[in-house]
C-alpha cells in the first residue's frame, strides 16, 4: 500500500513525554560508547533524546488503541537486567508479549512543514541491514525552521540545558509509516550520508517512507494478531 500525507499522524508530545525521553537519555549518555565518533556526555545525550521521544510517541498511539505495550526502558529497569542503563537497548517496544518493534527517528533538515508530501515520497524507512526486526517504524521531527534540526545534530553544546533549548521545539513528532521485517528484506541495501558535519556514510534498506503501511493501520494489524 502506498502511503500519501494523509496517512502521516501527528502526535502531540507533552510535558510528561518530554521529562521522560530527557530522564532516560542522560541515564543512558553515561555508558553510550564511541563508535564513529568522538562525544562528550552531552552530545550523546543530544543524539539519544529524538529517538527515546519517538519511541514514546509510537507507545502512545498504540497504548491509546487498548494495546498492551511494553517499554524496553521501563522493562530494564522494573526486571532489574539492567537498571543503570549500562547496555544498550535490545529493542523499543514489545506489543502484546508477541511483537518486537524497532522505532527510527529522523530531524528533516531540508523541508519544512509545508513540505511534508516531500518527507514522505523521498524520504526512507531508515533499517540497518541485518538489523531488521518484526515491525520497523519511522518517526520524522518536521519543524517551521528545518535549520534548527541541522543545528540539533550539528551544534557543541556545553551544558544539557542548552542541548534543551533546541531539543524542546521537537514537537509534534510526526509518525510516517510502518513495514514488516519481510518488506524491509526485499529492498536492497543502499549507502545514505546525513547533510550535517556529523554524519558519515552508512548502509541502509532503500525502502521509501511511500512504499509503507499507513501508520494508522498498526494498531489494527497488531490487534488482529494479538
Amino acid at each position: 500500500m502506498v502511503v500519501s500525507i494523509e496517512d502521516v499522524v501527528a502526535i502531540v508530545v507533552s510535558s510528561a513525554m518530554v521529562e521522560r525521553a530527557k530522564y532516560t537519555a542522560r541515564l543512558k549518555a553515561r555508558n553510550l560508547a564511541n563508535t564513529w565518533q568522538t562525544r562528550d556526555v552531552v552530545r550523546k545525550y543530544t543524539d539519544l533524546y529524538p529517538g527515546d521521544l519517538a519511541a514514546l510517541a509510537v507507545e502512545k498511539l498504540l497504548v491509546d488503541h487498548k494495546l498492551q505495550v511494553v517499554n524496553y526502558d521501563v522493562y530494564r529497569v522494573e526486571s532489574h537486567v539492567d537498571p543503570n542503563f549500562e547496555r544498550p537497548g535490545k529493542w523499543d517496544l514489545w506489543v502484546c508479549r508477541r511483537f518486537y518493534v524497532e522505532v527510527k527517528s529522523s530531524l528533516e533538515k531540508r523541508f519544512d512543514i509545508t513540505n511534508l508530501e516531500s518527507v514522505v515520497n523521498e524520504r526512507r524507512i531508515m533499517c540497518y541491514p541485518r538489523r531488521e526486526v518484526q515491525i520497523h517504524v519511522q518517526v520524522y521531527y518536521v519543524l517551521d525552521d528545518p535549520s534548527l534540526c541541522s543545528r540539533i545534530e550539528d551544534d557543541e553544546f556545553s551544558s544539557y540545558e542548552e542541548s534543551d533549548f533546541l531539543l524542546d521545539r521537537l514537537r509534534p513528532a510526526y509518525l510516517m509509516a510502518w513495514a514488516r521485517r519481510e518488506d524491509l528484506l526485499g529492498a536492497s541495501p543502499t549507502e545514505l550520508t546525513g547533510i550535517t558535519t556529523m554524519e558519515r556514510s552508512r548502509s541502509y534498506r532503500d525502502f521509501h517512507i511511500c512504499d509503507g503501511e499507513p501508520i494508522r493501520s498498526l494498531a489494527a494489524f497488531l490487534s488482529t494478531c494479538c
